[in-house]
């Protein structure tokens, strides 16, 4: 017997399909495959869905109540944030779309994992969001800052995170392509 999803072989009474993951009724289950989709792995699918979208969530959730805290600052944040008017703003801006971020991570796995045919979509504004907090802290940053301090600041970090969204949009977007014929819900 064959997936009617992806085509993959699986065995007879099986209800979920080894390769695709997608449910399977019995009634569902053609004796012929599909030859118009081909059987792509999905490696890369269950690897975002049980693991990264949840890390990512995770590490955005630390970083939104580390800004909106001045955790960041440690015992200097009140000290911090006399001295740069401004960056207390900017912290809980950052804070609260890191958050957002964070609730959207999950909501798009679940979109993902459903097969719905946004998840992929959703998973592409996930990374735009990432890139534009980035963008928008380390500007925020130079706004705000003296230039003294913004010297000693370097935007490697934020602009290899910016590029590392990037190359994951241009990425996930040929991955979920190839396999648009799965999200269908």
């Amino acid at each position: 017997m064959f997936c009617p999803y992806c085509g993959a072989s699986i065995d007879a009474g099986s209800t979920f399909c080894p390769s695709c993951g997608r449910a399977i009724s019995n009634s569902q289950q053609p004796q012929q495959p599909q030859p118009q989709q081909p059987d792509l792995p999905m490696k890369w699918y269950k690897f975002l869905i049980y693991f990264a979208l949840f890390a990512g969530a995770v590490i955005n959730l630390i970083n939104g109540f580390t800004m909106m805290t001045g955790a960041a600052y440690g015992e200097m944040a009140d000290l911090v944030y006399s001295y740069y008017d401004g960056l207390k703003a900017l912290d809980m801006i950052i804070g609260i779309a890191s958050i957002a971020l964070a609730v959207l991570g999950i909501y798009t796995r679940f979109r993902l994992s459903g097969y719905y045919q946004n998840g992929p979509q959703m998973l592409l504004i996930v990374y735009i969001a990432g890139a534009v907090i980035n963008i928008g802290y380390l500007v925020g940053m130079y706004a705000i800052l003296p230039s003294d301090i913004t010297a000693a600041i370097s935007p490697v970090s934020y602009i290899t995170s910016t590029i590392t969204s990037c190359v994951m949009i241009g990425v996930n977007n040929v991955y979920f392509q190839k396999r648009s014929h799965l999200f269908t819900k």
